[in-house]
């Protein structure tokens, strides 16, 4: 309810997004568990259609969220706790499991600047 109202400040959103706590979009539908993992997966396919890749960088102001989401499951990976589906579907669409920051898109002002060297 107050998360439709826009009362949660973005930083508790974010908190809450990383432990997968369960939120209501404004469909009504509740999204808690895989629906919630499949609604960031989806937000993470439709961002590498329009950037070329699947590095969302943690500080995303389009999608705060999902740069969170990403950064999780890079987590999840690294400590041996990603489900094998979850891995699969994520190496499916060329998921990088670590980031080169040297080579980062940077979104600055919805504007992608590129570092590569």
């Amino acid at each position: 309810e107050l998360h439709r109202k826009k009362k949660l400040s973005e930083v508790l959103i974010q908190k809450l997004n990383k432990i997968e706590f369960q939120l209501e979009k404004a469909s009504g539908q509740v999204l808690s568990g895989d629906g919630l993992w499949n609604f960031r997966f989806n937000q993470l396919l439709q961002y590498k259609r329009e950037t070329g890749t699947c590095n969302v960088p943690q500080i995303y102001t389009k999608n705060s969220s999902l740069g969170n989401w990403v950064s999780t499951q890079r987590v999840l990976y690294r400590n041996g706790k990603m489900p094998d589906e979850r891995k699969e579907r994520l190496n499916g669409i060329g998921f990088e499991w670590t980031r080169d920051k040297s080579k980062c898109a940077q979104l600055i002002d919805g504007v992608m600047i590129n570092n590569f060297d």
